[in-house]
């Protein structure tokens, strides 16, 4: 199994409609080909975003690098975010 963690900073008072936004997209996103599921984690104090999006292989996950859902969530939620958007890529190697 593989994870993509997206984190990124919501603008002052677009927290909420960061949230909305991706429970919004997320029945989109896990139609694609290998999704297994995702998670949004909220630090309401500070407005940090992680999304941990949860992959069966790794071909998988890069092959959602370029899907319509992703790209369209990414650009709806630029003019939300307060600074970069950053994606590191994990093989999960332990689960509970």
């Amino acid at each position: 199994m593989y994870a993509r963690v997206t984190t990124f900073t919501a603008k002052s008072g677009k927290l909420v409609e960061v949230i909305r936004g991706v429970r919004g997209t997320m029945p989109n996103v896990k139609m694609q080909k290998g999704m297994i599921g995702g998670y949004l984690l909220t630090d309401k104090k500070k407005g940090k975003c992680l999304v941990v999006g949860l992959w069966d292989t790794e071909a998988d996950l890069k092959a959602g690098e370029s899907s319509a859902h992703i790209n369209e969530a990414m650009a709806k939620f630029g003019p939300l975010v307060a600074g970069p958007i950053t994606q590191e890529d994990y093989e999960v190697s332990s689960q509970a």
